[in-house]
């Protein structure tokens, strides 16, 4: 699995990505928008389903990315 955390969408173009949206929080401050880049649907699913176990995450869905 290739993921990138909390970057925002200045990447190379790649048709192949998946990526885990949502929002996040540390220390009361709150992000948003593509948390994790993965080459993999699998892995990008796997990947939701851990977040969805941690409480600092909300709102998460995975799509696929379209440059």
């Amino acid at each position: 699995m290739y993921h990138f955390r909390n970057l925002p969408c200045n990447i190379l173009p790649d048709d192949k990505l998946w990526c885990v949206n949502g929002r996040h929080r540390t220390e009361n401050i709150y992000g948003g928008g593509v948390l994790e880049w993965c080459y993999d649907e699998a892995d990008a699913k796997c990947l939701l389903e851990q977040m969805l176990k941690d409480p600092t995450f909300n709102n998460l869905w995975i799509g696929k990315y379209k440059p």
